[in-house]
């Protein structure tokens, strides 16, 4: 028999069980909840990545497409050139000829949304039409009818863009034309093509070894990004023309979508 106050030592074993099992499974409630939290910002992530990737790949896309519509205009304007180079005698003053047709499409070429400036380039590379506020020789001139993306010249923030091509064969001296995009507008439309404060802009020139070289950038930097982005960059462009890919600067930076 038990007296008052005596305690059944079943039921301290049955309390002591259902205890453990409460602990049991709050334990396992409390791993299922974090599971379901890392899943669900895994998820989240996720999602937050394709859309950046998505808006960026938009913004890329148009950004080129912006390029492309100028070189379309760079392409008419030196038809238009070496239309005048061939209608011009033999021996008549080219410099003239030249002039007369960089007046007639300056303002055209000035009001575009990527404002551009043409010039004829001699044998030697040098311009053959002299102007103060141009650059120097852009250097090597292009071997085929092609367009050939020189190194950007000039200081940071301000450095010009030189698309190089052959001229069509004339009797004037005409090796070929140089289109340099003036560089606030470039910059300008790179800053606009930026995702947030935290998120960079740029233009590349992509070599044969899938090497890249930096044109211009936003926010402006003379780094070279090339060799932080070359082996994924390199990777993605064989897979297709165009699309993104995850990419991590450095080991202490975060992962960055990049749109190209």
């Amino acid at each position: 028999m038990r007296g008052v106050g005596d305690v059944d030592p079943w039921q301290v074993q049955a309390g002591a069980t259902a205890r453990a099992g409460l602990r049991l499974a709050a334990a396992l409630l409390s791993l299922l909840v974090l599971a379901s939290t890392a899943a669900w910002l895994a998820h989240d992530r996720r999602q937050t990545l394709a859309s950046a990737a998505a808006l960026n790949g938009h913004r890329a896309a148009a950004l080129a497409d912006q390029v492309d519509g100028a070189l379309a205009v760079a392409r008419a304007a030196l038809a238009r050139i070496e239309s005048s180079l061939g209608q011009l005698p033999p021996g008549a003053p080219v410099a003239a000829a030249l002039a007369a047709v960089a007046a007639e499409q300056r303002p055209l070429l000035a009001a575009l949304a990527l404002p551009m400036q043409v010039r004829a380039i001699g044998a030697d590379g040098r311009p053959l039409l002299e102007d103060a506020a141009a650059p120097g020789a852009p250097g090597a001139l292009p071997t085929a009818g092609v367009w050939q993306v020189g190194l950007a010249q000039g200081p940071a923030g301000s450095r010009s863009v030189p698309l190089l091509r052959r001229a069509a064969p004339n009797r004037h001296g005409v090796a070929a034309f140089v289109v340099e995009l003036d560089p606030a507008a470039l910059l300008g439309r790179l800053h606009a093509a930026r995702l947030f404060d935290g998120s960079s802009a740029a233009l590349l020139r992509i070599d044969a070894d899938g090497g890249a070289a930096l044109l211009a950038q936003a926010p402006s930097d003379e780094a070279d990004p090339g060799p932080r982005t070359r082996g994924a960059l390199a990777a993605a462009l064989a897979r297709s023309p165009q699309g993104a890919f995850d990419a991590q600067p450095q080991p202490d930076q975060p992962q960055r979508v990049v749109a190209y």
